[in-house]
């Protein structure tokens, strides 16, 4: 078995300081190496229209727009290079079996993706300019993909169409 290193994450402050503080350990960290390594490998089967996935994020999530310019701004990338990494698109990628069972007071992941895709973050994260704090696994570095907010709403998901992706998010 592999050993997977995971940093946990704690932060309160508006989205856009947020957006700052995980460029600052971004530059630092393997994970924009992995990254790159990645893309000499698979080609994206997407195109970026920043304009118009702008206006999607203004519509449906406007705070996290302003995570994503935090981590334009500190690591001093165009925003095309930072959807194209954070933004939740995918590329194809090799086959796997996550799943997740939930019942009314639990939720189990099985995170079957090799371990280079994963980021290796656990965030903790309080918002002081809107939306409600939450807890889990990171995913694309702004993608909350399992966890809970402070509601207890709890969600996962584990479906994402690689063979013929469409405008848009990863996550329908």
């Amino acid at each position: 078995m592999k050993e997977v290193y995971s940093d946990l994450i704690q932060y309160r402050g508006s989205h856009y300081e947020f957006g700052v503080l995980q460029g600052e350990k971004l530059r630092r960290s393997l994970t924009l190496v992995n990254r790159e390594n990645q893309w000499k490998v698979r080609q994206p089967r997407f195109q970026i229209d920043v304009e118009e996935t702008k206006e999607v994020f203004m519509k449906l999530a406007p705070l996290i727009w302003e995570e994503l310019n935090g981590l334009r701004d500190s690591l001093d990338w165009s925003m095309e290079k930072v959807l194209q990494e954070f933004g939740g698109y995918r590329v194809n990628g090799e086959r796997s079996g996550c799943s997740i069972l939930s019942g009314d007071t639990y939720l189990v992941r099985n995170y079957d993706y090799h371990p280079k895709t994963y980021d290796g973050r656990y965030v903790l994260y309080q918002p002081t300019d809107g939306g409600y704090a939450t807890i889990g696994p990171s995913q694309r570095i702004t993608g909350r993909m399992d966890g809970m907010n402070e509601k207890g709403l709890a969600m996962g998901y584990n479906l994402t169409n690689r063979k013929k992706p469409g405008d848009g998010s990863s996550v329908r």
